[in-house]
């Protein structure tokens, strides 16, 4: 008999987490692809975004995963160590992959703000007209 242990121990959070980090993928390499097809980004700044956007997707997904696990998110002193004399902080597995998220999503909007515009042919001056 096959027993299946994996219910409680947050595959919910596994499954959420790749759903959302595969839609999430998707639609941002559609939009960068759009965007440099268009001319409205030139073809290095969507690559940007994409890598940029990838790394925040995926450490949100991760952020989701560890949540699973039953580690919550925060910040725990630890007085232990070598004769209980070494001490320090522990920050958990989630908080990373939050302040990792946090992180990439505002490195990506930084590009997003500051992205130039590619460059236009000049347009060609008008003719003019002469009077006889």
């Amino acid at each position: 008999m096959v027993h299946d242990d994996s219910a409680g121990n947050g595959s919910g959070y596994r499954e959420i987490a790749l759903v959302v980090s595969v839609l999430a993928g998707a639609a941002l390499v559609a939009l960068a692809v759009w965007a440099a097809d268009a001319g409205r980004l030139p073809a290095a700044q969507a690559v940007l975004l994409v890598v940029l956007g990838a790394l925040a997707v995926a450490s949100f997904g991760m952020f989701i995963h560890s949540l699973g696990g039953g580690d919550g998110v925060g910040v725990e002193s630890h007085w232990g160590g070598i004769g209980g004399g070494v001490g320090g902080w522990r920050i958990t597995t989630p908080l990373i992959f939050l302040l990792l998220t946090v992180f990439f999503a505002g490195l990506l909007t930084a590009s997003v703000q500051f992205a130039d515009p590619p460059a236009q042919p000049p347009a060609d001056p008008p003719a003019e007209e002469t009077g006889s």
